[in-house]
């Protein structure tokens, strides 16, 4: 990992060239950073290189995140995403959040076939990815589905507060259910152990756990 004479961060990934970067504008802590960042490589790994470029420690007890800053918002980055996926492009503003792991209580989905999918993060997006519009979320749900497009790209979000798990419908098209009952968008719904989640009209069925 080096840096060069104009601030940027260079990886010499031998997956990708130089041509293969984006410079963009990272910030953190009420600092701002030039970066040249590969476009093809995992977030997590681009976590763990900017952590090491900035000495932070990776044993703090945080975990920390990407996301695209915009006019419009923030948005985080699905970790195993690589930033040319996300369609991230030169000049770009980019955020890295530091998340508290203390307040962390471990949870997870569950498949009616028996699969755990674990909920990794506090705030947790549900839905289906759209490669060609450069959406990404969390946790892609479509393939549980036999027909995919019942479910929104940006279906639901599980968001913990303390120690406690919420539900959120995203103004779906084809709704979210807790326990039996239709969500109201863009309100919160406290999730107990063992409730159950539909997602698009009976579509796919999740039970909810956390320990």
């Amino acid at each position: 990992m080096t840096k060069n004479e104009n601030g940027f961060l260079i990886h010499h990934y031998k997956a990708v060239g130089f041509m293969s970067h984006v410079a963009v504008t990272l910030e953190y802590d009420q600092k701002t950073f030039d970066l040249a960042l590969p476009l093809h490589v995992p977030v997590y790994r681009l976590v763990e290189w900017i952590l090491s470029y900035l000495n932070l420690s990776t044993t703090s007890g945080y975990r920390y995140t990407l996301a695209i800053k915009s006019a419009n918002g923030i948005y985080r980055i699905s970790p195993n995403t690589s930033l040319g996926e996300r369609g991230v492009c030169h000049g770009m503003f980019l955020v890295l959040i530091k998340d508290d792991l203390q307040l962390q209580t471990e949870s997870f989905l569950q498949t009616e076939g028996g699969k755990k999918i674990p909920i990794k993060s506090r705030k947790t997006i549900l839905g289906r990815n759209d490669p060609n519009n450069g959406i990404y979320v969390d946790i892609d749900i479509s393939s549980l589905a036999e027909k995919p497009s019942i479910i929104s790209r940006e279906h639901a979000k599980i968001e913990q507060d303390e120690n406690n798990f919420y539900l959120v419908d995203l103004k779906s098209k084809n709704g979210t259910k807790l326990n039996g009952q239709w969500l109201t968008p863009q309100q919160k719904y406290l999730l107990n152990d063992g409730d159950v989640i539909e997602f698009g009209k009976s579509a796919i069925k999740l039970k909810f756990f956390k320990q």
